[in-house]
């Protein structure tokens, strides 16, 4: 779904990924990898599962060193961005599959994964319900799916705190890192039009996903989503 801003995201994205990991690990003192690791922890051990938006690969390399009977196709639209994981999970070439692909459009039949994982990527989405409905889709009966997202925090001061932080610091340290301002501006700007915790917990529910629930973690500063496809439903929505 080549839209505007899915164009602006994949040049955005195909600009900095050089410099991803670092300015991830940086922006977040390194609590990035801690949320991973969490999500990775919040679907079942085994089978088949889709890191949707891959990006290079952190997510996926969480799932794999804690759920060592699993099996990841990681998927991005951004080519640069898994040439990246493919070098990161070398280690683990037998056991993922890159696909070059898109959220709204996903290549795969029905049924095909018993868990979805993605991690900072619905707020650069053109379209969320068609992408939640696209993960229904794809998921068997059962499937899991566990949505990673940066939050505001819902306590003051944090929630002051951190909108200097993201707001004012962020886009200075990431432009002066990467070279492109332009692309940490966007990062703030996202947060601020993306669908708040509980009414994300909503458009999962319309999607068809039952048990949906969220937390956040230490910070407070991310927010975590599960929800299981209900397993009477055969496919699609039920």
């Amino acid at each position: 779904m080549r839209t505007p801003k899915a164009a602006y995201v994949h040049g955005m994205f195909s600009r900095i990924a050089p410099y991803y990991d670092l300015l991830n690990r940086v922006m977040t003192l390194s609590l990035d990898l801690r949320w991973r690791r969490a999500m990775a922890l919040s679907v079942p051990p085994s089978g088949l599962v889709l890191d949707l938006a891959a990006g290079t690969g952190d997510s996926t390399l969480a799932f794999l060193k804690r759920q060592p009977r699993a099996r990841v196709v990681a998927l991005d639209f951004c080519r640069p961005m898994l040439e990246r994981a493919v070098t990161k999970l070398a280690d683990f070439s037998e056991r993922v599959l890159y696909v070059q692909g898109d959220a709204h459009e996903l290549p795969f039949a029905a049924g095909t994964f018993d868990a979805v994982v993605t991690a900072f990527a619905m707020r650069n989405l053109s379209d969320v319900p068609l992408a939640l409905a696209e993960i229904h889709r794809v998921l068997k009966p059962g499937g899991v799916l566990a949505c990673l997202e940066i939050a505001t925090p819902p306590w003051q001061p944090a929630r002051a705190l951190f909108d200097f932080y993201f707001g004012r610091i962020i886009p200075r340290l990431g432009g002066l890192l990467s070279g492109n301002r332009s692309a940490y501006d966007y990062l703030p700007r996202s947060l601020e039009r993306f669908t708040p915790p509980e009414e994300f917990k909503g458009l999962m529910e319309a999607a068809g996903f039952g048990d949906v629930r969220y937390r956040f973690l230490f910070p407070g500063t991310a927010v975590l989503h599960r929800g299981v496809k209900d397993s009477a439903a055969v496919g699609g929505n039920p």
